[in-house]
């Protein structure tokens, strides 16, 4: 005989954590919950027709973490304040609890509602940067491929070894030496490497180039997966875009045991359709002035500027993820009418919303958030003079073109670099730009 003891508080409000309690039988058949074997059916619904036993949704990293966005597999938001979201950091949904201007409220003066996405992505997408200077060890790495933090450094700053991020480069400032510069990047455990370290190949967000977007999207097209069986699959056509790096699972497909424990994938037409969509919103929302902006949804009146982030209303809006509808129950407002909630309508449409087998915001920037920003930092300018006579009439005229880099060390170099800038003149123009090439040009290249 099983018993259990349950009290519901009357005084709880059930607008922002609604409960629903109900004694169903686990068994097969035409039981609520059916099972296969000892294992019931749970994930995206509970029956043979549109529930999965099993399901990957976080990973535990073996390899230095690359972007911002690969925090949501932290877990972080489960305890706490509710309500508990699977995922956090790098999405952006709004949740139906929260009123659609807020990020925090109080359903009574004992507890607050937080939009948990929203403040993780306020608080750490341009404050934090991952450099992948670290100690390699473990399943990933093993014979020549690991290194403590002090070899690692010492190796990339010869010019020996690249980094797990190969898009991070090393910089020297001038008159440091490779084994000097080594030293300090690993001061306090890495603390200070971003001083020491470039970007290659960085990605401004506000680009409204459908070519661009397109290039960035299809950076991992064709490449091998490695799988959780230690077994590598082959990507042969289109890009894969990973929630788990080492999935359970190979390609996502019509199975709806793959589609909870696998990876997508989007070909060359899906990428274009993609970019084209990121474009406009882009157009729409920007221009975004930091990589939380761009990542966070708008606070205001519910419309779908405050619904989602720009990549999840441009992966909405695609129609790209429609595979899990057959694949779960549908979700309407309509069906969370009764439970209090102040902004139903933005409720997902699926249980199975979410799962590996789409593709999410956050997909999208563990791919590319370790190279995105909202800003350049190399450019390329061209002047033009000219040299009059008396009379006015030119008698000469020239054109030059400069490239110019903006380096780690701010303007007044009495603040170190890793330091927020205090004095006046760091504050008003910030970082240092360098000339890196010049040359005169002629009048058939203007």
């Amino acid at each position: 005989m099983q018993m259990a003891t349950c009290d519901f508080s009357t005084t709880a409000s059930q607008g922002s954590s609604p409960l629903e309690f109900a004694l169903t039988p686990v068994r097969g058949g035409s039981a609520a919950v059916q099972t296969d074997g000892e294992k019931g059916f749970f994930f995206g619904g509970h029956g043979v027709t549109n529930g999965t036993t099993s399901a990957t949704l976080y990973e535990i990293p073996m390899a230095p973490l690359q972007s911002i966005a690969q925090l949501r597999h932290a877990n972080a938001a489960s305890i706490g304040s509710i309500p508990y979201v699977t995922y956090s950091v790098g999405e952006s949904r709004a949740h139906p609890a929260l009123p659609a201007e807020s990020v925090s409220f109080k359903p009574d003066i004992s507890r607050s509602v937080l939009d948990h996405s929203w403040l993780a992505n306020d608080r750490l997408w341009d404050r934090y940067w991952f450099s992948t200077l670290a100690t390699l060890e473990g399943m990933m790495y093993s014979g020549s491929s690991a290194a403590n933090l002090n070899d690692l450094a010492t190796d990339f700053y010869n010019g020996s070894r690249q980094l797990p991020n190969p898009r991070v480069i090393a910089y020297l400032p001038p008159g440091q030496s490779a084994k000097d510069v080594a030293a300090a990047a690993t001061t306090a455990g890495g603390k200070m490497s971003a001083a020491h370290m470039l970007t290659a190949g960085g990605f401004n967000v506000n680009s409204t180039s459908v070519a661009a977007w397109t290039s960035v999207l299809s950076g991992l097209a064709d490449t091998d997966v490695p799988l959780a069986s230690g077994t590598d699959e082959k990507v042969s056509s289109g890009a894969p875009f990973l929630r788990i790096r080492r999935p359970v699972l190979g390609q996502a497909g019509a199975a709806k045991e793959k589609l909870w424990n696998s990876y997508r994938t989007l070909d060359a037409s899906e990428i274009k359709l993609l970019a084209e969509k990121i474009v406009a919103e882009v157009r729409t929302r920007g221009p975004f002035l930091s990589m939380a902006e761009f990542v966070n949804r708008r606070l205001g009146p519910s419309g779908e500027l405050t619904n989602k982030g720009a990549l999840q209303a441009a992966l909405d809006q695609s129609g790209l993820n429609g595979g899990m509808a057959a694949n779960a129950s549908p979700v309407s407002p309509s069906d969370v009418a009764g439970f209090g909630w102040l902004n139903p309508g933005v409720v997902t449409p699926n249980t199975g919303t979410g799962a590996p087998g789409e593709i999410s915001q956050g997909d999208i920037l563990s791919a590319i958030g370790s190279f995105a920003s909202v800003r350049s930092d190399t450019f390329r300018i061209r002047a033009y003079g000219d040299s009059r006579d008396a009379s006015g009439t030119v008698i000469a005229r020239a054109w030059c073109e400069v490239t110019v880099q903006r380096v780690p060390e701010f303007v007044d170099t009495s603040e170190r670099p890793e330091a927020t800038a205090a004095l006046p003149v760091n504050v008003n123009f910030g970082r240092q730009f360098k000339i890196t090439a010049f040359r005169w040009m002629n009048p058939n290249e203007v």
